[in-house]
């Protein structure tokens, strides 16, 4: 089987085998203190970074050549992901967006996490 290199828009980079992952920084929304919810949604996003990079690991057996922005939006609460959805997407697979969104909405998170988070996703096919 082919093993598909990927990269992820942002600016701070993870090894993921087989990808080459890079995350945006995420625009938290309605969580109070901004900077600590901010690192918080980030260790959320890397301690699930593995289910990200599968569903785009599928999306590239779809179409190898498949990239570009999606932008998540979640609703949390009393540690827990309680809603999920895909606010904009522009890679043209579907599919991806809804693993994505499926993906996040069973995810835990810090207690102290309540409101809404706006996250984008930025998705490339390696060179």
């Amino acid at each position: 089987m082919h093993a598909h290199r990927a990269s992820y828009g942002g600016d701070a980079t993870h090894e993921a085998a087989p990808p080459e992952a890079v995350e945006p920084l995420p625009a938290v929304q309605d969580l109070g203190a901004a900077a600590d919810n901010t690192e918080a949604v980030k260790r959320v996003v890397q301690a699930n970074f593995k289910e990200l990079t599968a569903c785009y690991e599928e999306a590239l057996g779809r179409d190898p050549e498949v990239g570009g922005r999606i932008e998540t939006e979640w609703q949390v609460a009393a540690g827990s992901v309680t809603s999920a959805s895909i606010l904009s997407n522009d890679t043209g697979d579907d599919v991806l967006g809804e693993c994505l969104s499926a993906k996040i909405a069973a995810w835990t998170v810090a207690e102290e996490l309540e409101g809404r988070v706006v996250y984008p996703l930025v998705f490339k096919p390696a060179p």
